[in-house]
């Protein structure tokens, strides 16, 4: 992965380091399936299916200086997404990697609940 990182420029953030990052023209983006996100999620983050990324960018985010931030489960589909948004002319899009490392709390449906990620 770190070969797509290279040839499309992209940034990688660890995932843990996601507090507190969103501001005006920034995205937090799920990339995993509807089921996924529901099991939980990151704090003020949007679902967009990998599948998706493209068209939804293409249709809800104007700007091509837009931070935009992505994750997933493992990392692979976080970074194809980056590679997908920066040939469509995004400029700053950020590699969050995947939902597994991260050890933090997370928003889960039903009642809201945050659960807390154990180690191991």
């Amino acid at each position: 992965m770190a070969t797509f990182h290279k040839r499309y420029d992209i940034n990688k953030v660890n995932i843990n380091e996601v507090n507190n990052i969103l501001g005006v023209n920034e995205y937090l983006i799920d990339l995993r399936s509807n089921n996924e996100f529901k099991e939980g999620r990151l704090p003020n983050s949007i679902n967009v299916p990998f599948l998706k990324i493209g068209d939804w960018a293409k249709n809800n985010i104007d700007n091509y200086n837009a931070k935009i931030y992505l994750y997933c489960q493992n990392g692979a589909r976080s970074v194809h997404a980056a590679a997908i948004l920066k040939k469509m002319g995004y400029t700053k899009v950020v590699d969050l990697g995947g939902l597994n490392a991260y050890k933090g709390e997370m928003i889960t449906d039903g009642n809201n609940k945050r659960k807390q990620i154990k180690d191991g």
